[in-house]
């Protein structure tokens, strides 16, 4: 084996390493659905192009077992237990030059970044391996760690790469044999993390609802009505009220007044209830359709997300638009925030997106244009909630629109700051 550090992948020279995706690291790793899923997704690349693969389990009497929906019961693939943070055991390392000389650079992924990914690709360098870690299927409990982990490795010499860059390093060429398999795994469905993460989930809630029909479905529910007057009896008994006595006496004068004061009384308070209902109305005229309303903002940002084409290539269509939830599960809640600052009135504003393959959050800010009276953009950006933060600027007018300086997130206290560093858009 050479001692030269390869970057280029072949798919006849690279072997993959899935480090440690074990049932007890389920709740405590971040993103962790979202790494199983990329190891599966290579651990099928791999299988497809005949490559080696090596899988290792961190004190799995502790631990667990390795996450059934990694995929490697499929293949037969058996892990190899240790104790150690890194992956280069003796038998892996005696295996791979004895059956599989060939290979010179691993292809890595797993958990955690900063403790046995991190020793792995070191203890790999050292052997004169290539290394290439794959930044959306590696992750830790902290970000802070996995950040740092990642600065590390790359100071040492490690290449990072991605899921999708990987299964492309190694296809090459629209005309590999395998092209086309390979590219159903590139566009596979995002939907598979939320299957992966709903899997207990729906056998605790069928569980529950087994519990449930258990219970009640021989229950009958009786509405107790009480006593009732018959229908024919009441109905007689209001006609005898009404047309009982022939002899009904004439109101006098003070009872005449009387009357009338009532009528006035009940007819300002008719015209005040009128005068009431058409404020309302005014307001919520001006809320739904005026073009400066929270609502048409929305709708007209949404639109704006709905048909750019980057944002549908980020995503993945069908794309949907939703707000803040709230207590009922309903996410129609869109949070925005008006302000005055400067005598310029702002509009800032944020929410959220969801496509086939990815989610993302959309923030916004308009300022009222002062000659014409209405509200323009300020920024409109679309910022991806996985790992990568990959952001989509539609509109960034700071330049044009900033007729007052925007105030800062803590001086409006609402909304928080967006998670894109908005001033190094300029």
């Amino acid at each position: 084996m050479s001692g030269r550090l390869v970057t280029r992948l072949s798919s006849v020279r690279c072997s993959l390493f899935l480090c440690d995706m074990q049932e007890k690291f389920r709740t405590n790793i971040q993103y962790f659905n979202e790494v199983v899923f990329n190891s599966s997704r290579l651990l099928k690349v791999a299988k497809l192009l005949d490559m080696p693969v090596v899988c290792t389990e961190q004190y799995p009497k502790g631990l667990g077992p390795t996450v059934p929906e990694l995929g490697i019961q499929e293949y037969g693939i058996v892990p190899v237990e240790k104790t150690q943070f890194s992956m280069v055991l003796p038998q892996i390392t005696d295996n791979l030059l004895k059956n599989h000389e060939q290979v010179n650079t691993i292809i890595l992924c797993g958990i955690e970044t900063h403790a046995c990914i991190h020793e792995t690709a070191l203890d790999l360098l050292e052997k004169g391996f290539g290394v290439h870690v794959v930044v959306d299927a590696c992750s830790s409990r902290s970000m802070l760690d996995r950040k740092y982990a990642f600065k590390r490795l790359k100071a040492a010499g490690v290449t990072l790469n991605t899921c999708e860059g990987v299964v492309l390093s190694l296809a090459k060429d629209s005309k590999h044999p395998k092209f086309r398999e390979l590219q159903k795994l590139i566009w596979e469905s995002m939907s598979g993390i939320a299957n992966c993460a709903r899997l207990g989930v729906l056998l605790r809630s069928e569980a529950i609802l087994r519990q449930y029909l258990t219970r009640y479905s021989p229950c009958v529910t009786h509405l107790h009505t009480g006593s009732k007057t018959p229908l024919g009896q009441k109905q007689k008994a209001l006609s005898e009220h009404v047309d009982g006595g022939d002899n009904v006496p004439s109101m006098t004068v003070k009872e005449k007044v009387k009357e009338t004061t009532k009528t006035v009384g009940y007819s300002g308070i008719v015209l005040a209830g009128l005068g009431v209902t058409s404020i309302i109305l005014y307001y919520v005229f001006r809320e739904l359709f005026s073009s400066d309303s929270p609502n048409s903002v929305y709708t007209a940002a949404l639109d704006r997300c709905l048909r750019d084409p980057k944002v549908a290539d980020l995503l993945g269509e069908p794309i949907k638009g939703f707000g803040e939830e709230t207590r009922r599960g309903r996410r129609t809640h869109v949070s925005h925030l008006l302000y005055e600052k400067d005598g310029a009135n702002y509009l800032r504003m944020k929410f959220y997106l969801k496509g086939s393959r990815n989610q993302a959050t959309v923030n916004l800010e308009m300022v009222e244009n002062k000659q014409t009276g209405h509200f323009e953009y300020r920024y409109l950006f679309v910022q991806t909630e996985d790992m990568a933060r990959r952001v989509v600027i539609l509109e960034d007018n700071r330049g044009k629109t900033d007729y007052t300086s925007s105030p800062s997130p803590t001086e409006l206290g609402s909304l928080p700051a967006p998670l894109f560093p908005l001033e190094g858009l300029k």
